[in-house]
């Protein structure tokens, strides 16, 4: 059993067609943060211990002179469109698509679901039918 009560529809937002321009551009430029940020970072993190430098002077050896300013700069990129990603996430908010979805109620198969949102379309029954009969009482009174 569902609780469908219909609502004025909502007017459809327009698209906003250079979001995906917005959002390449905003990759491209982390990537050339992410470029500036990364040799300084390798030469940090060889400082701190020789162990580590050792195995930076191996990977160049192997695959080439920049080849772990590449991964580094690699891994702060995705760093950095990971965090932005988040902080996007935090200040959209919730999905206006899924209003419809809430409303609709549990599926049937779900049964502890079904039997929970009957107790609550009950209880809400209840106390809309205590709203009407104190607003009965109300009127009835002569004053």
């Amino acid at each position: 059993m569902t609780n469908y009560t219909p609502r004025q529809s909502q007017p459809k937002r327009k698209g906003r067609p250079l979001l995906p321009v917005i959002g390449l551009l905003l990759a491209v430029c982390f990537a050339a943060i992410a470029y500036v940020i990364a040799p300084p970072l390798v030469d940090l993190l060889t400082e701190q211990s020789p162990k580590i430098g050792t195995q930076f002077a191996q990977l160049r050896r192997d695959y080439g002179e920049n080849s772990v300013e590449y991964i580094f700069t690699g891994l702060v990129w995705l760093l950095l469109l990971g965090l932005s990603s988040f902080i996007v996430a935090l200040f959209v908010g919730k999905d206006p698509a899924k209003e419809t979805f809430d409303m609709m109620g549990p599926h049937p198969r779900d049964t502890k679901a079904v039997a929970k949102a009957q107790r609550k379309a009950q209880k809400e029954a209840k106390q809309r039918l205590k709203k009407r009969e104190a607003q009965r009482k109300k009127e009835d009174r002569p004053y």
